[in-house]
């Protein structure tokens, strides 16, 4: 048996059908589908395997490039906005750091140590306005968000000057 295109010999029907079936490889160049990450014709497959790239290392390329990106100076990351900055002690692994973090590091002209952190007053984190910003040492803020969480519990009375919660009778 023999191919009428790429002239591919075989006495086996089975592989002769396969051949036939999935494409030879100069059909293929003559195919309109190219890889979405290389741009090299794509082979022709089982109707259920039809897909956008060539191999899985294509694939797997172009994930990782949709999963990163490309690098921003600005970013969204879980409703905090983030700063390129890969050489900052408090970077991420991708090098953003957070960007009220920057905000009330310039207005106080000095990194933040490692036991403070940055509160937004109004609660809306993406308001990175400075007269929105507080600093907090870490225990401080905790404390706070406790306070606060504490309060809207129902049942329950804050007595701020002694720093117990009291149940009500």
């Amino acid at each position: 048996m023999k191919c009428n295109v790429c002239n591919f010999e075989t006495e086996n029907k089975k592989s002769f059908s396969n051949h036939v079936r999935y494409g030879c490889r100069l059909e293929v160049k003559k195919s309109s589908i190219k890889c979405k990450f290389c741009g090299e014709f794509i082979p022709k497959r089982k109707p259920s395997e039809i897909g956008m790239f060539c191999n899985n290392k294509c694939y797997f390329k172009w994930k990782k490039g949709v999963l990163l990106g490309p690098r921003k100076e600005r970013v969204l990351i879980s409703n905090y906005y983030y700063v390129m900055m890969p050489n900052h002690k408090r970077a991420n692994k991708r090098g953003y750091v957070p960007e009220h973090i920057i905000l009330v590091e310039k207005s106080i002209k000095r990194e933040l140590f490692d036991n403070e952190t940055v509160h937004h007053i109004d609660h809306n984190s993406l308001n990175n306005n400075i007269d929105n910003l507080k600093l907090m040492t870490i225990h401080d803020h905790l404390s706070y968000h406790a306070i606060e969480k504490h309060k809207k519990s129902k049942g329950k009375k804050w007595k701020k000057e002694q720093f117990y919660f009291e149940e009500n009778a």
